[in-house]
């Protein structure tokens, strides 16, 4: 394992180790704060004030020449996690959510690498 050497050469940090996982990132588009805006009596918030992005470990086999075909796998269980970031009540929701809509309100990278930057064990929990 070699570590990483920044142009300065100083060692940042030494990757310890890939994890069998992509991941998809969602970063939500200013359409899905006019819906949370409006859904919402109590504040506004807007694409500038978000700074926090959820992200998704999917299977790492991903096929890059076909992005729509990865997100179409997820894209409802994404969807309904990300309304549920803002309102845990579902009749809150909108009813007709499509893919297409969900491309109008998320930008979604994709990357078929997840490093594991840190050390111990990684651990999940059953929600």
């Amino acid at each position: 394992m070699s570590p990483y050497i920044s142009a300065s050469k100083t060692v940042l940090m030494a990757f310890t180790q890939t994890i069998n996982r992509g991941v998809i990132l969602v970063v939500p588009k200013q359409a899905y704060f006019d819906w949370y805006n409006k859904m919402n009596t109590v504040g506004r918030t807007a694409t500038d004030d978000y700074r926090e992005f959820t992200s998704f470990l999917i299977k790492d086999e991903i096929d890059f020449t076909h992005p729509d075909e990865v997100l179409k796998k997820y894209w409802k269980l994404i969807f309904e996690k990300e309304l549920e970031g803002m309102f845990v009540y579902e009749d809150m929701w909108p009813e007709k959510r499509t893919f297409k809509m969900f491309k109008e309100w998320f930008q979604c990278y994709i990357s078929s690498m997840a490093w594991d930057l840190e050390k111990g064990a990684v651990w999940s929990e059953d929600l």
